[in-house]
């Protein structure tokens, strides 16, 4: 095939022309990526360098010598101390400002403890009570308000108070750590609210239960003040054990009182009422070792509580045993003697003591 010099001579101008344009678009193209890939650069360049040479701010965590303390940390040391110093001023001069109440309010202490002062406003209470823990040991009362704005702490202490209004008390019960120690009095509604408290310390109510329980130990009687006020403290803290050995005799009302402990010593006792074995059967633990005979309806009764000491009976019915059997930890070491039956049944308490005498029949059937 023959190339016609006519077609060539046509086309070859076009191809170059052609050509020349492509080349010159490409160029255009690719010389304004790079310009704008080195300006780019460029920026990219003197910010990384701006941001290197700028100082760091007040607020910025930067990497430090590893002996110095963050920022956040120096900050709230400064507050602690100064919540420190004001703490001192405070107690120095037994008065506080609604200023320093607010400051201490939210300072970043565990503990606020004003002990000095003797008298405090609605107002500075409000500021005090969004601290976690206050001590006021110094106050000897306070108002109804004061009570429901320290509600809403969860530690407090005023162990100056030495009585409380029903509905104070109600206000407190919602306080989680609560001391109360200068109490020396509490009615029934009072020790019910404060009852709801997780940990309550009322060392003063202890100890004038101590005394009442060596003054009727010694005396051998007991007066119904006496029981209702060591049945509220058993009520508002139900870790009060009440060991009542010397008493020998109980009214039916005054029983009831002392029921409300979890746990009772009444070993002085030589007898009880049905009606006082009804009102002991919710104790945790009871000691009626002066006991020497029970009736079917007592032992019932008392089947119900959780330990159960009756060392002085002498003898069991078979109907007395099978109740008994139910209590949690039973101790009859009283007794000298059981028949087959009555060791059958004994045999089946979850947790129980007897005399050595005894002893090997209840095995016999615990083995079978």
């Amino acid at each position: 095939m023959t190339f016609n010099s006519k077609y060539f001579a046509i086309w070859v101008p076009i191809w170059l022309v052609s050509f020349a344009i492509g080349f010159a678009i490409v160029h255009s193209v690719i010389g304004r990526g790079d310009n704008n890939s080195i300006t780019a650069r460029s920026t990219i360049a003197q910010a990384d360098t701006t941001t290197k040479l700028a100082p760091p701010t007040t607020n910025e965590v930067t990497r430090q010598a590893t002996n110095q303390k963050p920022t956040s940390e120096r900050n709230l040391l400064k507050e602690k101390a100064l919540a420190e110093e004001l703490i001192q001023q405070v107690n120095s001069s037994g008065e506080i400002t609604d200023k320093q109440a607010e400051t201490l309010g939210k300072a970043f202490v565990y503990s606020i403890e004003l002990n000095k002062l003797t008298s405090i406003s609605n107002k500075q209470v409000e500021l005090l009570s969004k601290a976690d823990r206050i001590e006021l040991n110094g106050l000897t009362s306070i108002t109804k308000e004061q009570a429901e704005l320290f509600g809403s702490c969860s530690s407090l202490e005023l162990n100056g108070l030495t009585s409380l209004n029903d509905s104070q008390a109600e206000s407190l019960s919602k306080i989680k750590f609560l001391s109360l120690s200068g109490l020396t009095s509490i009615t029934a509604k009072q020790a019910a609210s404060l009852s709801k408290v997780l940990s309550l310390e009322i060392d003063g109510l202890r100890d004038e239960a101590k005394g009442i329980m060596e003054t009727v130990n010694k005396l051998g009687t007991i007066t119904d003040e006496q029981a209702e006020l060591l049945s509220n403290i058993c009520i508002a803290n139900d870790d009060q054990e009440l060991r009542l050995n010397g008493v020998t005799s109980l009214t039916d009302k005054q029983v009831e009182w002392l029921s409300k402990a979890e746990s009772i010593q009444l070993n002085g006792l030589t007898s009880i009422t049905e009606k006082q074995a009804d009102f002991l059967d919710s104790s945790w633990w009871l000691e009626l070792n002066g006991l020497i005979t029970l009736t079917d309806r007592q032992a019932e009764s008392l089947s119900k509580v959780d330990n159960l000491n009756l060392d002085g009976l002498t003898s069991l019915t078979d109907e007395q045993a099978e109740s008994l059997s139910r209590v949690g930890l039973l101790s009859v070491c009283g007794l000298t003697s059981i028949t087959d039956q009555q060791a059958k049944i004994l045999a089946k308490a979850e947790d129980l003591l007897i005399s050595e005498a005894c002893q090997p029949l209840i095995d016999k059937y615990k083995k079978q």
